[in-house]
């Protein structure tokens, strides 16, 4: 029996994902998820109300890591069975934010059903 779940996630860093998940991403073959449920998420920090209007610019013209893992399970020629998803912490090596876990487990249960 193979892999039949592969749930890639990484904190947020400069718009993208970590240098290592690119890495392990691009280890996996074309066709290398083939019949494999595939999903993916990121960890970002809010940018809420009071966020310059800068920022607000930046997440909007780059996004976050959750698209580029994204585009890479599907050029793996494997179609996510969810969308991907970002999930906020507080602080750079905070822990998920109040109600966050609950949402993430929602978020994977999804993927299972």
């Amino acid at each position: 029996m193979g892999t039949e779940v592969l749930i890639v996630g990484s904190p947020t860093g400069v718009f993208q994902p970590t240098g290592a998940t690119k890495k392990l991403l691009r280890k996996i073959p074309p066709g290398g998820l083939k019949g494999v449920r595939v999903a993916a998420f990121d960890t970002r920090l809010p940018v809420d109300e009071e966020a310059p209007a800068i920022l607000w610019f930046l997440v909007k013209l780059f996004g976050y890591a959750a698209e580029p893992i994204a585009e890479r399970l599907k050029k793996k020629e494997e179609d996510l069975v969810v969308p991907p998803e970002g999930f906020i912490v507080d602080g750079t090596e905070g822990q998920l934010r109040e109600g966050e876990l609950e949402r993430a487990g929602d978020w994977a249960r999804q993927i299972m059903d």
